[in-house]
Order: structure tokens, then C-alpha cells, then sequence
């Protein structure tokens, strides 16, 4: 696997073929290909720490590694930025602490990932003035916070949890599927654009 250390980012731009974890412990990863961090590898991402998905020439990519995360990124940009593109994550993703999840303006992150804290209760952001889409049923407990500028979608039942929901001023819930939400819902003034909350 690989461990990384410093202030720096390391760009992985093309598939790779390790096993073993990459581990955030200190510095930040750029992947550029959705197979960079190895086809089966765990990416852990330590608190202060950040990953950015940005495929080559702009375009799309998945990524299916389990991914670990933690706190808020570097400077609170997010613990997973969707840098550039209409990109995926499928493998499972566990928070091991209340957790930030940013998508950039004019770009998209789907999850087709169940995100799951265990027996904690811990809570997500979603923010970055772009659209993120949660797929699939999730498992967290806590709360689930999109902001200003934001558009976040729920494609699935319960696929913010079963915890409470703030949208706000500025900020856009879609419902995609017909679905229902079980969450208790508190919004704030228009959504992205002037929008309404559900679609």
C-alpha cells in the first residue's frame, strides 16, 4: 500500500495494480483515473486530509474502493472533493467521524455507496456549490447539512440515513425515483437559482 506524509498532494494519474490500502495520514491525493489507488485497496482518509477526484480531460471516472473518511479535508474544503467532472463512487464508505462531502460548481458526484458510521451517530455535509447525488440506502445516524449554493439529491430511500435534514438558504434537495424521504426535513429560504426544495 501506500502511506502519505506531508503538506503536498500526490497525483495518481493513471490505473494502478497494488493491493494494499493508501492511507491519507498526511498530505492529499488527486486521483485522476478511477482505478489509481489500486483495483481492492481501502483509501483512508485521516482528518485534515483530502481526496479530489478529477478524471483526465475533464471527463468521468469510478471509483469502487472502499473509502474511510474523516473530518472536514485541508482548510475545511471537504473530505472528498469532486474536483472536476460527473464522477462515482460505489465502493462503501464509512465515516469515522462527522465528515464533509464536496462537488465543485458544475459538477457532479453520484454515491452509489451505503455510508454507514457504525454504532456512532456522526453527521455529513454536503457543500462546494455543485450536485451531489446519494443513490443508495445509507446507514448513518446523524444529520445531513447541504449548503448555500448546493444541490443535493436522494435517489433512494433513506439514502441520507434516517437522521434529520437541514437545507440551507441557498441550498437545493431533490428527490429523484418518485421515493419518499423519512427524514425530518428543515429548509431555508430558495434553493440553487431560486429552485424549489423537492423536484
Amino acid at each position: 500500500g501506500i502511506t502519505l506524509f506531508g503538506e503536498g498532494k500526490l497525483i495518481l494519474t493513471n490505473a494502478n495494480t497494488y493491493d494494499g490500502n493508501t492511507n491519507l495520514f498526511q498530505g492529499d491525493l488527486v486521483l485522476r483515473n478511477g482505478k489509481g489507488a489500486g483495483p481492492t485497496g481501502t483509501i483512508l482518509i485521516n482528518s485534515g486530509n483530502t481526496l479530489y477526484l478529477n478524471p483526465l480531460s475533464g471527463g468521468a471516472m469510478t471509483l469502487s474502493n472502499t473509502v474511510n473518511l474523516a473530518g472536514f479535508g485541508r482548510g475545511n474544503v471537504g473530505a472528498i472533493v469532486n474536483e472536476n467532472g460527473a464522477n462515482t463512487i460505489d465502493g462503501n464508505v464509512y465515516l469515522n467521524a462527522s465528515s464533509t462531502i464536496s462537488a465543485l460548481p458544475s459538477t457532479t458526484l453520484t454515491l452509489l455507496s451505503t455510508l454507514d458510521d457504525d454504532t456512532n451517530t456522526y453527521n455529513l455535509t454536503l457543500q462546494g456549490g455543485g450536485t451531489i447525488v446519494l443513490g443508495v440506502e445509507s446507514l448513518y445516524d446523524g444529520i445531513t447539512t447541504i449548503k448555500n449554493g448546493t444541490t443535493g439529491i436522494l435517489a433512494a430511500k433513506n439514502a441520507a440515513g434516517v437522521g434529520s435534514m437541514v437545507v440551507e438558504i441557498g441550498a437545493t434537495l431533490g428527490m429523484r425515483g418518485g421515493i419518499s424521504a423519512v427524514n425530518n426535513i428543515t429548509v431555508g429560504g430558495a434553493g440553487v437559482g431560486g429552485l424549489a426544495h423537492d423536484t
